[in-house]
């Protein structure tokens, strides 16, 4: 089996050369005993970083925590169905929630409005986790209502609305001027 060996550096020598000035025209430092794979790999660590800095811009902790503030309280407009049969006489609740970052949140919600109601988004994400526990009864082995068994279900059912045009806020706001309902 021949195996050719070549005698001339000169192709990987240019080759080292042209890296080693991409290398200095980028700053990347290197030694420069540095082989061609390993500047290679420099090189390619530098450019796949610096298209992730130019691309993804870095987001300080205060415009990070301000945009969460400011998705936290954008304002949805829905309906609430209460299905949890505990409470399915009552006409809302109030919900709260909160954290270090966002703030706290308090809202009374009530169920089955006409129109809708607005809520921030926090408490939306929130009801729209909630479970609550229901009960129900399986038949025995002899066919008799025996034991019973839990289940979880959804809490609330939300219908989400559009948000209101310009004409539905401009009558709302009339109307709230005619009732002295707003402060």
């Amino acid at each position: 089996m021949d195996t050719i060996v070549e005698t001339n550096d000169t192709p990987v020598t240019d080759e080292l050369t042209k890296l080693k000035a991409q290398a200095n025209s980028l700053g990347i430092k290197f030694n420069a005993k540095i082989g061609i794979d390993k500047l290679i790999a420099k090189i390619e660590s530098y450019t796949d970083t610096a298209l992730i800095t130019k691309t993804e811009v870095a987001e300080t902790i205060s415009a990070r925590n301000s945009r969460l503030r400011r998705d936290a309280s954008r304002l949805i407009r829905v309906i609430v169905h209460c299905l949890n049969p505990d409470k399915r006489q009552w006409p809302g609740a109030t919900v709260s929630i909160g954290n270090s970052v966002v703030g706290f949140f308090k809202k009374y919600i009530p169920f089955e409005t006409e129109v809708g109601y607005h809520i921030p988004n926090i408490i939306y994400k929130q009801l729209l986790e909630k479970e609550c526990q229901i009960f129900y009864t399986i038949k025995g082995r002899n066919g008799r209502p025996d034991q019973k068994r839990g289940k979880l279900i959804k809490e609330y059912n939300i219908e989400v609305l559009p948000p209101l045009t310009r004409d539905e806020l401009k009558d709302l706001a009339d109307q709230q001027a005619v009732n002295q309902s707003i402060d």
